[in-house]
Protein backbone atom coordinates (compact mmCIF):
# COMPACT_ATOMS: atom_id res chain seq x y z
CA UNK A 1 0.00 0.00 0.00
CA UNK A 2 0.98 3.75 -0.95
CA UNK A 3 2.50 4.83 1.92
CA UNK A 4 4.21 7.99 3.26
CA UNK A 5 7.06 9.01 5.97
CA UNK A 6 6.04 12.10 7.89
CA UNK A 7 7.35 14.40 10.10
CA UNK A 8 5.84 16.80 13.56
CA UNK A 9 7.01 18.17 16.52
CA UNK A 10 7.81 15.21 18.46
CA UNK A 11 5.19 16.81 21.95
CA UNK A 12 2.38 17.36 19.21
CA UNK A 13 2.82 13.76 17.70
CA UNK A 14 -0.64 12.85 18.90
CA UNK A 15 -2.28 15.96 17.73
CA UNK A 16 -0.52 15.21 13.87
CA UNK A 17 -2.19 11.71 14.53
CA UNK A 18 -5.03 12.78 14.63
CA UNK A 19 -5.14 15.02 11.47
CA UNK A 20 -3.60 12.55 9.04
CA UNK A 21 -6.22 9.77 10.61
CA UNK A 22 -9.26 12.74 9.16
CA UNK A 23 -7.34 12.98 6.20
CA UNK A 24 -5.92 9.42 4.99
CA UNK A 25 -8.49 6.83 7.15
CA UNK A 26 -6.12 3.86 5.92
CA UNK A 27 -3.97 4.48 9.01
CA UNK A 28 -0.78 4.44 10.66
CA UNK A 29 1.27 1.92 9.92
CA UNK A 30 4.07 3.01 12.96
CA UNK A 31 5.96 5.54 14.44
CA UNK A 32 9.82 5.12 13.74
CA UNK A 33 10.58 8.06 17.02
CA UNK A 34 7.47 10.17 18.37
CA UNK A 35 7.51 12.99 15.64
CA UNK A 36 8.71 10.25 12.58
CA UNK A 37 6.57 8.14 10.89
CA UNK A 38 4.83 6.40 8.56
CA UNK A 39 1.51 6.54 7.37
CA UNK A 40 -0.60 4.38 4.78
CA UNK A 41 -2.20 7.05 2.50
CA UNK A 42 -3.97 4.50 0.02
CA UNK A 43 -3.51 6.56 -2.97
CA UNK A 44 0.08 7.98 -4.94
CA UNK A 45 1.85 10.49 -3.54
CA UNK A 46 0.80 13.17 -5.78
CA UNK A 47 -2.91 12.76 -4.98
CA UNK A 48 -1.83 12.40 -1.37
CA UNK A 49 0.15 15.32 -1.16
CA UNK A 50 -2.77 17.46 -3.13
CA UNK A 51 -5.25 16.05 -0.25
CA UNK A 52 -2.57 17.36 2.55
CA UNK A 53 -2.62 20.61 0.87
CA UNK A 54 -6.35 20.77 0.56
CA UNK A 55 -6.83 20.20 4.38
CA UNK A 56 -4.09 22.65 5.62
CA UNK A 57 -2.91 20.72 8.60
CA UNK A 58 -1.21 22.78 11.71
CA UNK A 59 1.05 19.75 13.52
CA UNK A 60 1.85 17.70 10.31
CA UNK A 61 4.96 19.71 9.32
CA UNK A 62 6.62 17.43 6.24
CA UNK A 63 5.81 14.36 4.03
CA UNK A 64 7.44 12.37 1.46
CA UNK A 65 6.59 8.96 -0.51
CA UNK A 66 8.07 6.04 0.84
CA UNK A 67 9.51 4.14 -1.98
CA UNK A 68 12.81 2.66 -0.61
CA UNK A 69 12.60 0.64 2.65
CA UNK A 70 15.68 -1.62 3.21
CA UNK A 71 18.01 -3.03 5.81
CA UNK A 72 21.46 -1.46 5.91
CA UNK A 73 23.62 -4.35 5.94
CA UNK A 74 26.76 -4.74 8.63
CA UNK A 75 29.55 -3.57 5.49
CA UNK A 76 27.54 -0.59 5.43
CA UNK A 77 27.69 2.05 2.35
CA UNK A 78 29.21 0.98 -0.53
CA UNK A 79 29.06 1.69 -4.44
CA UNK A 80 27.25 -1.11 -5.35
CA UNK A 81 24.39 -0.96 -2.96
CA UNK A 82 23.92 2.47 -3.96
CA UNK A 83 23.41 1.83 -7.23
CA UNK A 84 20.74 -0.96 -6.53
CA UNK A 85 18.87 1.26 -4.34
CA UNK A 86 18.79 4.85 -6.27
CA UNK A 87 19.38 3.74 -9.47
CA UNK A 88 15.09 3.42 -9.90
CA UNK A 89 15.27 6.90 -8.98
CA UNK A 90 17.42 8.61 -11.79
CA UNK A 91 15.21 8.20 -14.92
CA UNK A 92 12.89 10.75 -12.78
CA UNK A 93 15.73 12.84 -11.80
CA UNK A 94 17.34 13.64 -15.24
CA UNK A 95 13.54 14.41 -16.69
CA UNK A 96 12.25 16.82 -13.66
CA UNK A 97 15.40 17.71 -11.73
CA UNK A 98 17.45 19.83 -10.48
CA UNK A 99 17.37 17.72 -7.19
CA UNK A 100 18.90 17.86 -3.83
CA UNK A 101 19.62 14.93 -1.21
CA UNK A 102 17.67 15.15 2.34
CA UNK A 103 19.00 12.81 4.68
CA UNK A 104 18.60 12.16 8.75
CA UNK A 105 19.56 10.24 11.20
CA UNK A 106 17.23 9.44 13.46
CA UNK A 107 19.41 7.22 15.86
CA UNK A 108 23.03 6.82 16.41
CA UNK A 109 22.85 2.91 16.49
CA UNK A 110 22.83 2.56 12.78
CA UNK A 111 26.37 3.84 12.46
CA UNK A 112 25.03 6.32 9.32
CA UNK A 113 26.53 9.83 9.02
CA UNK A 114 24.39 11.47 6.87
CA UNK A 115 26.90 14.05 5.20
CA UNK A 116 28.60 10.78 3.90
CA UNK A 117 25.34 9.14 2.18
CA UNK A 118 24.31 12.61 1.17
CA UNK A 119 27.64 13.32 -0.41
CA UNK A 120 28.14 9.78 -1.89
CA UNK A 121 24.79 8.93 -3.13
CA UNK A 122 24.58 12.91 -4.82
CA UNK A 123 27.96 12.36 -6.74
CA UNK A 124 26.43 8.85 -8.23
CA UNK A 125 22.78 10.40 -9.22
CA UNK A 126 25.15 13.53 -10.55
CA UNK A 127 27.44 10.99 -12.21
CA UNK A 128 23.94 9.22 -14.07
CA UNK A 129 22.88 12.46 -15.39
CA UNK A 130 21.63 14.53 -12.37
CA UNK A 131 21.57 17.92 -11.44
CA UNK A 132 22.23 18.82 -7.92
CA UNK A 133 20.97 22.09 -6.68
CA UNK A 134 20.70 22.58 -2.60
CA UNK A 135 18.76 25.25 -3.01
CA UNK A 136 15.18 25.73 -4.06
CA UNK A 137 15.31 22.11 -5.69
CA UNK A 138 12.81 20.74 -7.82
CA UNK A 139 12.69 17.48 -6.74
CA UNK A 140 14.15 16.10 -3.27
CA UNK A 141 15.54 12.73 -2.41
CA UNK A 142 14.34 12.50 1.20
CA UNK A 143 15.91 9.59 3.63
CA UNK A 144 16.03 8.63 7.11
CA UNK A 145 17.99 6.02 8.87
CA UNK A 146 16.69 4.27 11.96
CA UNK A 147 17.43 0.75 13.41
CA UNK A 148 19.76 -0.24 10.89
CA UNK A 149 16.63 0.75 7.94
CA UNK A 150 16.96 3.16 5.27
CA UNK A 151 13.49 4.84 4.28
CA UNK A 152 13.19 6.81 1.57
CA UNK A 153 11.52 8.50 -1.15
CA UNK A 154 12.04 10.84 -4.43
CA UNK A 155 9.08 13.56 -5.28
CA UNK A 156 8.62 17.29 -6.17
CA UNK A 157 9.68 19.18 -2.94
CA UNK A 158 6.71 22.08 -3.55
CA UNK A 159 4.13 18.39 -2.44
CA UNK A 160 6.87 18.04 0.85
CA UNK A 161 5.22 20.83 2.21
CA UNK A 162 8.49 21.96 3.46
CA UNK A 163 11.41 22.19 1.04
CA UNK A 164 13.68 21.68 4.06
CA UNK A 165 14.84 18.33 5.20
CA UNK A 166 11.68 16.98 8.13
CA UNK A 167 10.72 20.47 7.79
CA UNK A 168 13.54 21.71 9.88
CA UNK A 169 14.04 25.21 8.45
CA UNK A 170 16.97 27.04 10.79
CA UNK A 171 18.51 30.20 10.15
CA UNK A 172 21.81 31.30 10.83
CA UNK A 173 22.90 33.25 14.18
CA UNK A 174 23.81 36.63 13.28
CA UNK A 175 26.07 39.44 15.60
CA UNK A 176 23.95 41.70 18.04
CA UNK A 177 20.66 39.08 17.79
CA UNK A 178 18.51 39.84 20.81
CA UNK A 179 16.93 36.54 21.19
CA UNK A 180 16.19 33.51 19.98
CA UNK A 181 12.47 34.45 19.63
CA UNK A 182 13.51 35.84 16.38
CA UNK A 183 13.75 33.36 14.13
CA UNK A 184 9.63 32.28 14.89
CA UNK A 185 8.97 35.23 13.16
CA UNK A 186 11.61 34.83 10.65
CA UNK A 187 9.95 31.66 9.70
CA UNK A 188 6.31 32.77 9.64
CA UNK A 189 7.79 35.54 7.24
CA UNK A 190 9.30 32.96 5.03
CA UNK A 191 6.16 30.27 5.49
CA UNK A 192 3.12 32.85 4.91
CA UNK A 193 4.46 35.01 2.49
CA UNK A 194 4.11 38.02 4.71
CA UNK A 195 5.30 41.44 3.64
CA UNK A 196 7.29 43.55 5.75
CA UNK A 197 7.13 46.51 4.27
CA UNK A 198 9.89 49.92 5.61
CA UNK A 199 7.82 52.95 6.73
CA UNK A 200 4.93 50.74 8.18
CA UNK A 201 4.07 50.91 11.39
CA UNK A 202 4.25 47.72 13.77
CA UNK A 203 3.29 47.32 17.27
CA UNK A 204 5.11 44.50 19.26
CA UNK A 205 3.14 42.66 22.43
CA UNK A 206 5.19 40.78 24.93
CA UNK A 207 8.58 42.58 23.33
CA UNK A 208 10.83 41.93 25.61
CA UNK A 209 14.34 41.05 24.99
CA UNK A 210 13.22 42.31 21.36
CA UNK A 211 13.89 39.25 19.10
CA UNK A 212 10.46 40.09 16.89
CA UNK A 213 10.91 44.25 17.32
CA UNK A 214 14.54 43.37 15.60
CA UNK A 215 13.61 41.32 13.01
CA UNK A 216 10.87 44.67 12.09
CA UNK A 217 13.11 47.43 12.58
CA UNK A 218 15.77 45.32 10.18
CA UNK A 219 12.80 45.35 7.62
CA UNK A 220 12.44 49.39 8.29
CA UNK A 221 9.44 49.43 9.69
CA UNK A 222 8.54 51.95 12.75
CA UNK A 223 8.02 49.99 16.10
CA UNK A 224 6.33 50.32 19.40
CA UNK A 225 7.16 47.74 21.60
CA UNK A 226 5.31 46.67 24.71
CA UNK A 227 6.69 44.88 27.54
CA UNK A 228 7.25 45.69 31.68
CA UNK A 229 10.67 44.03 31.14
CA UNK A 230 13.87 45.80 29.72
CA UNK A 231 14.25 45.58 25.67
CA UNK A 232 18.01 44.24 24.47
CA UNK A 233 20.52 46.54 25.30
CA UNK A 234 21.44 47.03 21.90
CA UNK A 235 18.28 47.57 20.99
CA UNK A 236 17.26 50.78 22.87
CA UNK A 237 18.69 53.44 20.98
CA UNK A 238 17.95 52.44 17.44
CA UNK A 239 16.24 54.70 15.17
CA UNK A 240 12.14 53.27 14.79
CA UNK A 241 11.48 52.33 18.50
CA UNK A 242 9.48 53.33 20.96
CA UNK A 243 9.40 51.21 24.21
CA UNK A 244 6.38 51.18 26.09
CA UNK A 245 7.25 49.55 29.50
CA UNK A 246 4.04 48.94 30.81
CA UNK A 247 1.22 46.26 30.57
CA UNK A 248 -0.54 45.87 27.66
CA UNK A 249 -3.40 46.59 28.68
CA UNK A 250 -2.09 49.96 30.26
CA UNK A 251 -1.60 50.74 26.57
CA UNK A 252 -4.47 49.84 25.29
CA UNK A 253 -6.14 52.48 27.28
CA UNK A 254 -3.38 55.33 26.59
CA UNK A 255 -1.71 54.74 23.36
CA UNK A 256 -2.68 58.04 21.33
CA UNK A 257 -0.99 60.56 18.83
CA UNK A 258 -0.97 64.27 20.46
CA UNK A 259 -4.27 65.07 19.04
CA UNK A 260 -5.91 62.41 21.39
CA UNK A 261 -6.88 59.52 18.47
CA UNK A 262 -6.11 55.89 18.85
CA UNK A 263 -2.86 55.33 16.83
CA UNK A 264 -3.40 52.47 14.14
CA UNK A 265 -0.56 50.34 12.97
CA UNK A 266 -0.18 48.07 9.85
CA UNK A 267 1.11 45.01 11.68
CA UNK A 268 0.29 43.60 15.32
CA UNK A 269 2.81 40.63 16.35
CA UNK A 270 2.11 39.13 19.89
CA UNK A 271 4.42 36.80 21.07
CA UNK A 272 3.45 37.38 24.78
CA UNK A 273 4.79 34.51 27.51
CA UNK A 274 0.10 33.87 28.77
CA UNK A 275 -2.67 31.40 27.93
CA UNK A 276 -3.27 31.02 24.64
CA UNK A 277 -7.21 32.13 24.99
CA UNK A 278 -6.21 35.13 27.06
CA UNK A 279 -3.68 36.37 24.96
CA UNK A 280 -5.94 35.52 22.21
CA UNK A 281 -8.50 37.80 24.07
CA UNK A 282 -6.36 40.68 24.28
CA UNK A 283 -5.16 40.56 20.77
CA UNK A 284 -8.95 41.04 19.46
CA UNK A 285 -9.27 43.82 21.69
CA UNK A 286 -6.66 45.02 19.85
CA UNK A 287 -8.22 45.77 16.29
CA UNK A 288 -9.19 48.96 16.78
CA UNK A 289 -5.67 50.03 16.11
CA UNK A 290 -4.90 47.74 13.41
CA UNK A 291 -5.16 49.70 10.04
CA UNK A 292 -7.70 49.00 7.10
CA UNK A 293 -5.72 46.39 5.57
CA UNK A 294 -3.60 45.58 8.17
CA UNK A 295 -2.43 42.04 10.33
CA UNK A 296 -1.11 40.53 12.59
CA UNK A 297 0.85 37.40 14.29
CA UNK A 298 0.41 35.60 16.99
CA UNK A 299 2.03 32.31 18.39
CA UNK A 300 -1.10 30.59 20.81
CA UNK A 301 0.86 28.50 23.69
CA UNK A 302 -0.92 25.66 24.42
CA UNK A 303 -1.12 24.00 27.71
CA UNK A 304 -0.02 19.83 27.61
CA UNK A 305 -3.37 19.13 28.24
CA UNK A 306 -6.18 19.29 26.32
CA UNK A 307 -3.93 21.24 23.82
CA UNK A 308 -6.30 21.03 21.07
CA UNK A 309 -9.18 22.71 22.99
CA UNK A 310 -6.88 25.32 24.19
CA UNK A 311 -6.12 26.06 20.26
CA UNK A 312 -10.03 26.17 19.33
CA UNK A 313 -11.10 28.08 21.66
CA UNK A 314 -7.78 31.05 21.61
CA UNK A 315 -8.99 30.76 17.26
CA UNK A 316 -12.49 31.81 18.07
CA UNK A 317 -11.57 34.55 20.14
CA UNK A 318 -8.95 35.56 17.42
CA UNK A 319 -12.35 35.08 14.81
CA UNK A 320 -14.07 37.64 16.89
CA UNK A 321 -11.96 40.72 15.59
CA UNK A 322 -10.19 38.96 12.71
CA UNK A 323 -10.37 36.83 10.25
CA UNK A 324 -8.07 34.05 10.20
CA UNK A 325 -5.60 33.07 7.59
CA UNK A 326 -3.76 30.22 8.70
CA UNK A 327 -2.52 28.04 11.93
CA UNK A 328 0.95 26.13 11.59
CA UNK A 329 2.98 25.23 14.09
CA UNK A 330 6.16 25.76 12.34
CA UNK A 331 9.73 24.44 12.89
CA UNK A 332 10.71 27.20 15.61
CA UNK A 333 7.61 26.68 17.43
CA UNK A 334 7.65 24.28 20.19
CA UNK A 335 4.77 23.69 22.57
CA UNK A 336 2.70 26.43 20.51
CA UNK A 337 1.24 27.37 17.13
CA UNK A 338 1.99 30.35 15.06
CA UNK A 339 -1.78 32.66 13.63
CA UNK A 340 -1.54 34.82 11.06
CA UNK A 341 -4.70 36.97 10.74
CA UNK A 342 -6.23 39.83 8.69
CA UNK A 343 -8.20 43.10 10.02
CA UNK A 344 -11.60 43.23 9.22
CA UNK A 345 -13.66 40.45 9.16
CA UNK A 346 -15.15 38.93 5.57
Amino acid sequence: MNSIVFTCQEQSYDLCRRELQAIFPTGLRNWLVPGVGIWQTGTLFPQAAETVRRAAPIFLRHIYPLELEAAIPAEGLTAELIAKWFAPFIPRIRDDGPFSAQFRALDEETGVHRHEWMAAVSEYLVSQGGVLQVEDPALALSAVTYKNMIYAGLSHAAGNLSSWPGGMRRFAHWHGQSSRAAFKLLEAEETFGLEFCPGQKALDLGASPGGWSQVLLDRGLLVTAVDPADMAEGLRKRPGLRHYQGLAQAFLREDADREGNPVQYDWIVNDMRMDAVASARLMAEMVGKMSPGGGGVITLKLPKEKALGAMNRALAELAKGFEVMWVKQLFHNRSEVMAVVKGGKK
